[in-house]
């Protein structure tokens, strides 16, 4: 198998692709590692219709990479850049000129890896997850409306800039990860937000991999006591972690298969609470961190990752 990974493989923002291509390097595959911080660093250069590349396909250079598309069997992606992503590191001030041309460069680096990633899927290259079919779910409102019309519980939800009516509701950001306590106290005019009704019960962490929970665990907090109801963006809850004890049944069999179906996502991260009436899903998340679940519940993540890309790579071959 001929495997492009494209992503984010500096430790600290995401570990979990060096472990799938660790991992798919192990098994003898050839391994190409697309690492976005080459848009920074360069050089960069992506042809779309080049008569000098083989079969005019599509040639990308990027850093030490120099590809292109009739040389790939499967291309799994991570997190690609952000058009609205922090630009300067914490605690960094910059000036708003600065800050406007690193906002720019950003922007651009967005349109250059996504249009990478949509032109190998049009030529014919599977990508995991789909970056035409997945991205829209990325959506919180979209993918919760989305998830219900097709039978999954979820937590009643309104999205709204206004704050919410009791201590029985939780808010956050539309777009993106957990709001922290500090910026979550109060609403911002004209920003919607969603604020869910809390959900009590045992919240746990499911891994999926195309569609087939491969580890799931409680989160727990510091002193190793079960987390009821969504964690996130609450004071009362500091450092969490995942237990293994978690025995996968058929119920959450079905919602994983479920948020396969409506979401595409080939790797992802469900938050599910166990309520007294059974599962509700506060959220899927498309390319999670999913290293430190491996660790913490012992389960091979990253190889149940090139398991499905040889899955793929081997139905395209057919």
């Amino acid at each position: 198998m001929r495997l492009l990974v494209v992503g984010r493989f500096s430790p600290r923002a995401d570990p979990t692709l060096q472990a799938v291509v660790d991992a798919a390097v192990a098994r003898g595959h050839v391994v190409h590692a697309a690492d976005i911080a080459a848009f920074v660093t360069g050089p960069v250069c992506y042809r779309p219709h080049d008569v000098t590349s083989r079969n005019m396909d599509g040639r990308l250079v990027l850093g030490a990479l120099d590809i292109v598309a009739a040389d790939i069997d499967v291309v799994l992606l991570g997190p690609l850049p952000s058009a609205f992503a922090r630009t300067s590191p914490p605690g960094v001030m910059l000036t708003s000129e600065a800050h406007d041309a690193l906002q720019k460069a950003q922007a651009a680096r967005h349109a250059l890896a996504w249009s990478i990633a949509c032109d190998l899927e049009a030529r014919g290259v599977p990508v995991l997850s789909s970056p035409t079919r997945s991205p829209p779910f990325d959506h919180k409102p979209l993918q919760l409306a989305a998830l219900a019309r097709a039978g999954v519980r979820v937590p009643e939800t309104i999205v709204t800039d206004a704050e919410p009516a009791s201590s029985g509701w939780l808010s956050k950001p539309v777009v993106g990860g957990a709001v922290d306590v500090d910026r979550a106290v109060a609403a911002v005019a004209g920003v919607p937000r969603l604020v869910q009704r809390v959900v009590h019960g045992r919240q746990l962490r499911v891994a999926c991999v195309g569609g087939v929970v491969v580890a799931a665990g409680a989160v727990v907090d510091a002193a190793g006591a079960d987390v009821v109801g969504d964690w996130r963006g609450r004071a009362d809850v500091g450092f969490v972690d995942v237990t293994a004890d978690i025995e996968v049944d058929d119920a959450l069999r079905v919602m994983a298969k479920t948020v396969f179906e409506v979401c595409h996502f080939e790797v992802c991260a469900l938050d599910v609470i166990v309520g007294a009436d059974g599962l509700v899903l506060l959220e899927a998340n498309r390319t999670p961190q999913l290293l430190d679940l491996q660790v913490a519940l012992g389960v091979d993540i990253a190889g149940a990752v090139v398991d499905r890309c040889e899955t793929v790579a081997a139905l395209q071959r057919r």
